[in-house]
């Protein structure tokens, strides 16, 4: 099968789902299956692409850090993700746990749609949140995830965290393989103090200021922020 059947076949799977969804999941999955065709043809222009994405699915964020790498960018200008051949995709924010049922969805299509790829993307989430959400918890969340980074800088957060770890740390063998990386600010290491972060790699950090997106990756935003 061509990557131009694949993308059609996509397509068709992703049609026969809009009578059963929601219709934010509806157009999670469209946004999936378009993206893919336009990667279908990107894929056989054979252009060189970079090989991971960074990608914004909102400019809302529960905190307001004066140095934060977002300062510098209007979210809502970055360019639209275009395809989805990446070995690698990041979706970041603003904060992402906000909106976590649509998260699940965005993850859950993405799933969905790798099967028509010629490769698996690793999906890795960035995060200050780790809530367990009304629906859909971060512990849903994490089992669609190949990793996540989490980086509390508030004493909410760093609770919000402590409550996830102890989940985390209470199924250890389900998410031994998972990447999991916390990132600590030095305003945030107080009230994380005391936690077994046995599961964890954990990175000193600094603010950095402008700080450039990093070499061999796309920056990019969804269609539709989610706000």
């Amino acid at each position: 099968m061509t990557l131009q059947e694949k993308a059609k076949a996509y397509a068709n799977t992703i049609q026969s789902r809009y009578d059963d969804e929601d219709l934010d999941t509806i157009n999670l999955y469209h946004e999936c299956s378009r993206a893919y065709l336009d990667g279908a043809k990107e894929a056989l222009a054979e252009k060189p692409m970079n090989r991971k994405l960074r990608l914004v699915v909102t400019d809302r964020c529960h905190n307001s850090c004066p140095m934060c790498c977002n300062n510098r960018f209007d979210l809502s200008a970055l360019p639209i993700v275009e395809h989805w051949n990446y070995d690698e995709i990041m979706l970041t924010g603003g904060e992402p746990m906000l909106f976590s049922n649509k998260i699940y969805n965005l993850l859950c299509a993405l799933r969905d749609q790798s099967q028509y790829l010629q490769s698996e993307p690793k999906l890795y989430l960035y995060t200050a949140l780790p809530k367990m959400g009304p629906l859909y918890d971060f512990i849903d969340i994490l089992d669609l995830l190949d990793g996540v980074v989490v980086t509390p800088h508030t004493k909410k957060d760093a609770e919000d965290f402590k409550f996830a770890n102890a989940k985390i740390l209470s199924l250890k063998d389900r998410f031994a393989h998972k990447s999991l990386r916390l990132n600590i600010f030095p305003e945030a290491k107080p009230y994380l103090e005391g936690i077994d972060l046995s599961m964890w790699q954990i990175k000193e950090m600094q603010w950095i200021k402008d700080c450039p997106v990093p070499e061999g990756e796309d920056l990019r935003r969804i269609n539709n922020l989610f706000r």
